[in-house]
């Protein structure tokens, strides 16, 4: 069974290939922004947590259609990002629990302690290139071929994808499968 982790940073999975642009033990070098190392539907399962918001709406694109490429039909694909609906209602709303849990992780020093300045924060830090609403990924996911595009919550998958490090009030998980022959 062939299960790939994308941006697996320090999240190695045993038994999986954890790929990154960044080199560290248990990975496999890979720069997400070129084709994907494996043949046509070859790969059972695919985990991308945190990781799609780090490329322009364009290449996040040319990723997900790698992924679609690469995956087994009834393979599953599993992704989580930070979700700009969570973010929108958090500024809206001025949800303590959002700012409490994203603002000890800014890499650069809040100069003014302000809801706006947290939303710019948000959105650019981090190297963040590109935001999506939970409508706009399953969109995008459903445009590249996936289907049975579903909400799910942390840990909780149907295709054994349970290796999930963000349990927090910013992350939204859809998985996904390639239609089946």
């Amino acid at each position: 069974m062939k299960r790939i982790h994308l941006g697996a940073g320090t999240n190695v999975v045993d038994g999986w290939d954890n790929l990154d642009i960044v080199d560290a033990p248990g990975i496999i070098l890979q720069d997400l922004t070129q084709r994907l190392p494996y043949a046509d539907s070859s790969v059972d399962s695919i985990l991308s947590e945190h990781v799609i918001e780090h490329f322009t709406k364009e290449a996040g694109y040319r990723l997900l259609e790698e992924c679609h490429r690469v995956l087994i039909p009834g393979g599953g694909f599993r992704v989580g990002w930070p979700d700009l609906t969570k973010l929108i209602r958090a500024y809206f709303f001025r949800s303590k629990r959002y700012r409490r849990f994203v603002t000890p992780y800014f890499d650069v020093p809040h100069l003014f302690g302000t809801w706006d300045e947290t939303l710019s924060d948000c959105l650019f830090a981090w190297e963040h290139r590109y935001a999506y609403t939970k409508r706009q990924l399953a969109q995008t996911l459903q445009r590249v071929g996936f289907v049975s595009v579903t909400t799910k919550g942390f840990m909780q998958s149907d295709y054994g994808i349970q290796h999930d490090v963000r349990d927090d009030p910013a992350t939204t998980y859809l998985e996904a499968t390639k239609r089946s022959a």
